[in-house]
């Protein structure tokens, strides 16, 4: 799934799309960088099972936190 189309269906599932990762570091490429603090984000837990990763790896994405409220999802 291209970068485009995959945030807006982030947005459609209360995923808060802050903006490109580009946005966020301007050498941080191809990513798209999610504020983990509010939305569908605020109850992810890095290591556990959850709809957000599964549904990232079936369209060929992967979830990174940078840091305790912001993360980056990467093309895989």
């Amino acid at each position: 799934m291209k970068r485009e189309a995959l945030m807006e269906h982030l947005k459609k599932i209360n995923v808060s799309v802050v903006g490109t990762s580009e946005e966020f570091a301007p050498h941080y490429k191809g990513g798209i960088w999610v504020c983990m603090e509010s939305g569908s984000m605020s109850n992810y837990r890095p290591g556990y099972e959850n709809a957000i990763d599964d549904m990232l790896t079936k369209r060929g994405w992967l979830l990174e936190n940078v840091d305790a409220g912001t993360a980056i999802i990467w093309p895989n």
